[in-house]
């Protein structure tokens, strides 16, 4: 076991290590990059001036001004160790993205069985899109990375039945982003220790009214606080004009013509679009135990109650905002995938049996998943355009563009066997 967790560490090490030199050759919110091309950067250097004014904004701006938790580290990590504000952006952000990895990998012991799979979790965490690209200046990630920690430590607890410990993070993350409240649904459909039959056992389950209440004691510790912080520091007035008329102003933005709002459903599909095709096809393929079932529940319970929100809320652009349904099945990617290819590989062996036998529907397969890749070539680099920096345009078509292709090259192998496997059958 102390094999693996060492293994854990290093992969997690790697892995922050190099989402922070992908983001300090992209523009970011702590660099500085001009460029001589759509791609590549001619000069570079870490931007104190600029992440000075993000965190200013932050302590001032009434849509930010009630977070104060990462702006509180940020200035800590400033004042005790006699460092710039991005060094202390960058110490924050970048520690604890590395604890947020190994979190899923604790969290994914629980209920998976290999540790190889629990790496492969940390693996595919990185990869993600609201991840890879998180620090970018269109993503403009700040207070987030801590809310993905205090909210795993959160569901860890769960899983221990740590209560207090539930409730002392889950304040923390509420804290830190109030989107964290949108949680408590799947928090509760989470916590049942079996598949209830009646309305009874639903309402009368003891786990689940523990974390109702521990998650009611976070929220009501979380109001009691928020008053008193607008209050002490006059912010109540700024932070009530624009509640009202701001925050609840931007669905027109994100549908305001056909390019946002072809932008504000492309960033939907790139932060969950991978995700999304593991879940089904593991479920499709796979015997999903209640465990899975439950966190599957709770990803989809909050995808539906966090996507509305953020359309109507939020900047779509932003689209790190849909990840947070995430939280609920990240720790889980690596069994998810591992159970699709094995049994995608069970029966690769076909392709080199009946291709050749069966030549022209073969043929034909091959034929139509050329012809989509094409489509989904010409719609990521000439319908789809970021409504974003432009440098990074290019970055954002070419992930949406190698989802496409593996998406069309996936499902016409699986078109292949499970026509092989038809033929197979009716000849013997």
């Amino acid at each position: 076991m102390k094999k693996y967790i060492f293994t854990a560490i290093i992969i997690s090490a790697f892995f922050t290590i190099a989402i922070f030199f992908i983001h300090y050759y992209l523009p970011s919110l702590f660099t500085y990059t001009t460029y001589d091309t759509a791609l590549f950067p001619i000069e570079q250097h870490i931007d104190n001036a600029m992440m000075r004014d993000v965190y200013e904004f932050h302590i001032s701006h009434p849509e930010f001004v009630r977070r104060p938790v990462t702006s509180f580290l940020i200035r800590t990590i400033h004042d005790f160790f006699s460092v710039s504000f991005v060094n202390a952006y960058i110490a924050v952000n970048f520690s604890l993205l590395f604890f947020s990895a190994m979190l899923i990998y604790m969290i994914a012991l629980r209920y998976t069985k290999k540790y190889k799979d629990a790496l492969l979790s940390i693996v595919l965490y990185f990869f993600s899109f609201s991840i890879l690209f998180a620090f970018t200046a269109e993503m403009s990630t700040y207070d987030d990375i801590v809310q993905y920690v205090l909210l795993f430590f959160s569901i860890f607890c769960l899983q221990q039945k740590k209560f207090i410990f539930f409730s002392i993070s889950f304040f923390l993350a509420v804290m830190t982003r109030e989107t964290s409240l949108l949680l408590i649904p799947g928090f509760l459909v989470i916590s049942f220790a079996y598949m209830p039959k009646t309305w009874k056992e639903v309402v009368y389950n003891k786990i689940t009214i523990k974390t109702c209440l521990y998650s009611v004691m976070s929220v009501l510790l979380f109001v009691v606080w928020l008053v008193w912080f607008l209050k002490f520091h006059g912010q109540v007035s700024q932070v009530e004009q624009y509640l009202l008329h701001e925050r609840f102003s931007h669905l027109h933005y994100n549908f305001q013509d056909f390019g946002f709002a072809l932008h504000s459903l492309v960033s939907l599909c790139l932060v969950l679009g991978f995700q999304v095709f593991l879940i089904y096809e593991f479920v499709r393929y796979s015997s999903v135990s209640f465990v899975h079932k439950k966190y599957i529940s709770a990803f989809i319970l909050t995808l539906v109650i966090n996507t509305l929100i953020v359309y109507a809320s939020a900047r779509a652009r932003e689209a790190r905002l849909f990840a947070l349904p995430l939280l609920f099945v990240w720790p889980f990617l690596g069994y998810y995938a591992s159970q699709v290819f094995a049994h995608t590989k069970k029966h690769i062996f076909l392709l080199s049996t009946y291709f050749k036998q069966y030549m022209l529907y073969s043929s034909m397969i091959v034929v139509r998943s050329i012809i989509f890749m094409f489509i989904a070539y010409l719609f990521c680099f000439y319908v789809y355009i970021p409504q974003s920096f432009w440098q990074l345009y290019n970055y954002f078509r070419m992930y949406v563009c190698m989802l496409f292709f593996f998406f069309i090259i996936y499902y016409a192998i699986q078109s292949l066997i499970f026509y092989y496997r038809s033929h197979e059958r009716i000849h013997s």
